[in-house]
């Protein structure tokens, strides 16, 4: 690419992402998962300490219940912002929503350069994947009709990051199928590091990817190259993660990238949906379908079978999974510290096809955004079924590193949509190569003589 058509697709994205944020109502106040981040965020910010607050005159514990990347970004922004830090400060110490001071709409500002680092990612994946500027123009415009990347710039989440470092890795694991280098496999491998630091469920894609490094070596017939590859991508990610996991060490006592027993909450919330029926799990994949699908599967399937699809009725698998499952095997296992082997031994590895079975609902809930990711999949299909170009190895390493981690999500937790974000840019992809086909075809259209 020219330097001209790199400043013609920067120009581009920055128009976009203003826009975007521009058109956005007023940022969220913090709530829930939220307000932890934040309760983080601003005992870095007053104390240097990563816990969680207890108030100004009262420096927290350590702790390694978060991951440190997101916390430790917003608590610059909090120091670079004082009107935001006043604002957040008000919700962080629990105020009345009412008491609280403007300034929270300043977090539009930081979501800026992660919506914009998204836009263009996605543009350069496009690119990378198709090879045509058509079809990378148009996901980078659709990649902002998908409901996260707009919301991540009004909320207080790991959203904007986790969607444009993983925007970033599925560029640089492109690049790595295309040129075999040592040099982008690394870069992949700190990318995903990055990923890991913000969600810890992105630890786990490391491992899956070992498969994908075997096959290459077998398809390129070299596996020393393969090996080569893997080994600069692990020096990256080990180079990233190693120092909070020695600062946990150090701090907390564990040589691990999370501690304390959010694994098994997590994972508690999840098994309370093993108890479906057959039933239910039918039932299930029209339920979570976006907007009619819960009406249609109630009026085909009874509000009794339903109702524990949902999140809030007194019979929901959530609340289950959440209260009185989390208890009893809480107590069953002895205590936090054992809790989370427990549920695997007996839950997940004592009833393998049940689990197994119950994972393909949750991954269907968690790959639909809306009507969006329901035109996206449809594109994706397409794609994959018609594409034969010699890219199209790309397009597959990167669609297994997104699958993967809608079905490891599936798995271990109850997996809503925004869990699934590395979805996103695949989708818009797919959206981006089918509307330049269009464009071709219109194009390619004979006219009507004058």
């Amino acid at each position: 690419m020219t330097v001209k058509a790199i400043a013609r697709v920067i120009a581009g994205a920055c128009l976009l992402v203003g826009l975007v944020v521009a058109t956005r109502p007023d940022v969220e106040p913090p709530t829930a998962d939220a307000l932890g981040y934040l309760d983080f965020a601003m005992s870095v910010a007053e104390h240097g300490v990563f816990g969680r607050w207890q108030g100004p005159d009262a420096p927290p514990e350590p702790s390694g219940w978060l991951m440190p990347l997101y916390p430790a970004m917003q608590a610059l922004a909090l120091l670079a912002l004082p009107d935001l830090a006043k604002a957040t400060r008000c919700y962080v110490d629990r105020r009345p929503a009412a008491t609280c001071p403007p300034g929270l709409n300043l977090q539009k500002l930081v979501a800026v350069p992660f919506a914009l680092v998204l836009a263009l990612a996605v543009w350069w994946l496009a690119w990378l994947v198709t090879g045509r500027p058509a079809a990378a123009w148009i996901a980078m415009v659709a990649v902002f009709l998908a409901e996260w990347p707009v919301k991540a710039t009004t909320v207080f989440l790991t959203e904007g990051p986790v969607l444009a470092f993983g925007a970033l890795f599925l560029c640089a694991l492109a690049r790595v199928v295309q040129t075999r280098a040592v040099g982008w496999a690394a870069v992949a491998g700190l990318l995903l590091g990055l990923m890991a630091l913000t969600r810890p469920g992105y630890v786990y894609l490391y491992w899956f990817l070992l498969p994908l490094a075997l096959w290459a070596g077998v398809c390129i017939k070299k596996p020393s190259c393969a090996a080569l590859l893997w080994g600069g991508f692990t020096l990256a990610f080990v180079a990233v993660c190693l120092p909070w996991m020695l600062r946990n060490s150090m701090t907390i006592g564990e040589f691990t990238l999370t501690a304390g027993s959010y694994g098994a909450l997590s994972l508690s919330h999840r098994l309370g949906f093993n108890e479906m029926s057959p039933m239910q799990w039918l039932a299930a994949f029209v339920f979570w379908f976006p907007d009619f699908g819960d009406d249609l599967a109630t009026a085909l399937f009874g509000s009794t079978t339903v109702a524990p699809l949902t999140w809030d009725k007194p019979a929901s698998f959530y609340l289950y999974g959440a209260g009185p499952f989390y208890r009893e095997t809480l107590a069953a296992a002895g205590g936090t510290e054992s809790h989370a082997g427990y549920l695997l031994r007996r839950h997940v590895l004592g009833d393998p096809l049940t689990h197994a079975a119950v994972t393909l609902p949750l991954a269907w809930r968690g790959m639909l955004m809306g009507y969006w990711s329901v035109v996206g999949l449809i594109c994706l299909a397409i794609y994959l079924r018609v594409d034969r170009g010699r890219r199209r190895a790309a397009l597959h390493a990167v669609l297994f590193a997104a699958l993967v981690m809608v079905f490891f999500h599936a798995a271990v937790s109850v997996s809503i949509p925004r869990y699934n974000t590395l979805l996103v840019p695949i989708l818009a992809v797919a959206i981006g190569w089918a509307g330049a086909r269009l464009l071709d075809r219109f194009a390619r259209r004979p006219r009507a003589p004058a």
